[in-house]
């Protein structure tokens, strides 16, 4: 036993790089798959064959890394041209959801696509951040004026 690679249990369990397996299939070391991998799911079931990794049910990570080529550091290039509030309002009152956000509907029907749907999110983000900037600089000199108006005011009225 002491050079045993595999062991298949008197239950049936089958281990691999142990000899005392505790489940139905236990590997000890690495495993590579060079096909698709089907988890608590038959792979007649799902309608969509061009994932790697298929599972029904819920998956528990302590970390996703999602790899993309592009991010959205590009908002902050002075070059950027954003939407105006007027533009954003007309498009989510059209689409009934925000700008490089997929709808709903379109989630229920291909599901959620992480690294998009991040992405979207972030590029909303930098952009209502910088929105929010513009907003305070509007209202710091806003309340300047007001003050040099109330100045004016003050020596009118004497």
């Amino acid at each position: 036993i002491a050079n045993t690679k595999m062991i298949i249990s008197g239950n049936g369990d089958v281990g691999i790089g142990t000899t005392t397996p505790q489940e139905k299939l236990q590997v000890n070391g690495n495993a590579v798959f060079s096909n698709k991998v089907y988890i608590n799911t038959n792979p007649a079931n799902i309608i969509g064959t061009h994932y790697e990794l298929n599972v029904c049910g819920k998956i528990h990570a302590r970390e996703v890394v999602i790899e993309t080529t592009t991010w959205c550091d590009y908002v902050f290039d002075k070059n950027y041209k954003r939407m105006t509030w007027q533009e954003k309002l007309t498009y989510i009152s059209a689409n009934k959801h925000l700008p490089a956000i997929a709808s709903g509907k379109e989630i229920e029907t291909n599901g959620l696509k992480m690294g998009e749907t991040m992405q979207g999110m972030m590029q909303n983000i930098e952009e209502n951040t910088l929105d929010v900037i513009d907003l305070y600089q509007l209202i710091k000199k806003q309340n300047e004026e007001i003050e040099l108006l109330k100045k004016e005011i003050g020596q009118l009225k004497k």
